[in-house]
């Protein structure tokens, strides 16, 4: 027991040696908690860096996917447009050759005056000819099949797009009416006194595009229709450039409920 105590003595006494058995089992524990660590967290690296490959993988490919689904999608709104543009010119054709004399050269008085006239000028009784002989059914299924061609690629079509267009269709739309149905009463009035076309304008234009048109006295129809093509080329042009449109989707579907109400000829 001497030595012993001695012995404990000379170590530094029994504290110290508790100390030092205790920091060595701490130790001994530390270092395989440290081991059993780094394995685990190794372990889950390894776990994360494949999941991590594993989703850029996935996001690659979703891109890749996205990439060629828009491309396809954009080819197709390209053909869609296409086919709304070309149709859309033929559509022009429908308004009666004298219509663009009559609301491109005539005064308003002198378009109510229209049937009154007695003249000699050839020109003149030639263009009544023309209005008087037109087949009214003919025209009627040339247009219903412009507009059904153009029907066909509404899915493929933006809202704004369509927008323009049906607006710019009801109003040539409108002038062939106005023209067709005054040469049965032998009278005409000038489009900008037709309630339907002020109600139309009304409602989807800005009031300062609507003072621009109307105050065009001189080649009023030509002033308009290059307007209204000029607003549905420029957002075709938006759409084909991919630019965001800045009105909700309920604020162009309440403005195109408004124009279709218009849209019956």
């Amino acid at each position: 027991m001497d030595t012993l105590n001695q012995l404990v003595v000379i170590l530094g006494g029994w504290a110290v040696i508790v100390s030092a058995v205790i920091y060595f089992f701490s130790k001994r524990i530390a270092d395989k908690l440290n081991v059993r660590w780094k394995e685990s967290a190794e372990k889950n690296v390894t776990i994360l860096q494949s999941e991590l490959t594993k989703n850029n993988n996935s996001l690659s490919h979703l891109i890749s996917l996205y990439g060629t689904s828009y491309h396809q999608a954009q080819e197709r709104r390209i053909k869609a447009i296409e086919v709304l543009w070309i149709n859309l010119l033929q559509f022009k054709d429908t308004i009666p050759s004298t219509g663009y004399m009559i609301y491109n050269i005539l005064s308003d008085d002198e378009i109510e005056a229209y049937w009154k006239k007695e003249t000699d000028n050839k020109n003149f009784l030639a263009g009544q000819n023309i209005l008087l002989n037109i087949n009214e059914i003919e025209r009627s299924n040339k247009i219903l099949a412009l507009i059904t061609e153009i029907d066909r690629e509404r899915p493929f079509i933006g809202e704004n797009i369509w927008l323009y267009y049906d607006i710019y269709k009801t109003f040539i739309g409108r002038i062939g009416f106005l023209l067709i149905n005054g040469t049965e009463k032998r009278y005409f009035k000038h489009w900008h006194k037709d309630s339907l076309i002020n109600s139309l304008f009304d409602k989807t234009l800005t009031q300062e595009e609507i003072n621009y048109i109307y105050s065009s006295k001189n080649e009023s129809l030509r002033i308009t229709m290059s307007f209204l093509e000029s607003k549905l080329l420029n957002e075709i042009n938006r759409t084909l450039s991919g630019e965001v449109l800045s009105e909700s989707a309920l604020d162009r579907i309440k403005k195109m409920d408004e124009v279709l109400n218009f849209s019956k000829l």
